[in-house]
């Protein structure tokens, strides 16, 4: 499975947004995208998924245009978690199994059902599956959403800031749950994430955006001092702790960038 981007373009009225963007993600690959506000990390997501049509580019699909296919083998093919998503007056499995929706033609069959149960039991979230989204806390009902994305049994998974509002130890299992998701199923994945430390943990790659741009693509290595001065406008000291294989960002004032 292989995702590219390439020369994508995108603007609100006369407000250009997206600027030449290009980058590739592989099978199995976590890529984070870090960046302020209104660095374009959101309606890159859109653009990808073509909920936005960008005004030049293209996206492949193991070389094939997304534009050239269908909304429902669009949705066959990639799974999108909103920054935002309105809970609703339904059950979780209900819910989960709304993400088999583009392949149900006329009726939800034992296969659809079964897949629903299967992603329920993957995420841990078989005794919530009769309870109404509204009980859920915010880690529950994130886990919800992104279950819902993988019982499409995407190629690849689009995530806005997955992480948002939860506490450390949601976040870390949700992290971890869409790290675990990307290698063992093969799916491609593009997070967009405000946490550059939760993203040094789960990441393979990384795409840092300043001003509707790409700044740097890569790994690790990208991320330093000066990278982050640049992107973020920020003063930082960036260290390896090699006991456990991790590097971290740590903020020391406001810079000017």
């Amino acid at each position: 499975m292989h995702l590219k981007i390439e020369g994508i373009e995108f603007s609100y009225n006369s407000t250009e947004v997206l600027r030449g963007i290009n980058f590739e993600i592989k099978k199995g690959e976590l890529v984070s995208i870090l960046g302020t506000n209104g660095a374009g990390k959101t309606t890159l997501l859109k653009t990808i998924n073509l909920i936005l049509k960008p005004k030049r580019g293209v996206v492949y699909l193991n070389g094939k245009r997304l534009d050239k296919m269908s909304a429902r083998e669009i949705a066959q093919k990639i799974g999108y978690v909103p920054q935002y998503s309105p809970k609703k007056p339904i059950k979780v499995f209900d819910a989960v199994l709304l993400g088999r929706k583009p392949y149900i033609r006329w009726e939800v069959s034992r296969h659809d059902i079964k897949k629903a149960e299967e992603v329920l039991k993957l995420l841990n979230l078989e005794k919530l599956a009769m309870r109404s989204l509204f009980e859920l806390s915010g880690g529950e009902f994130q886990k919800v959403m992104i279950a819902r994305a993988i019982a499409q049994e995407p190629e690849v998974l689009l995530l806005d800031e997955p992480m948002a509002n939860l506490d450390l130890k949601n976040q870390l299992e949700v992290a971890e749950l869409i790290r675990s998701i990307t290698e063992t199923r093969g799916v491609s994945t593009l997070v967009v994430m405000h946490d550059v430390n939760l993203a040094l943990r789960i990441s393979h790659r990384f795409i840092m955006m300043k001003e509707g741009k790409i700044f740097k693509v890569g790994g690790a290595e990208i991320i330093t001092e000066d990278s982050i001065k640049q992107v973020y406008g920020v003063d930082a000291v960036v260290k390896e702790i090699p006991d456990i294989s991790l590097k971290i960002v740590i903020p020391v004032n406001v810079g000017k960038s």
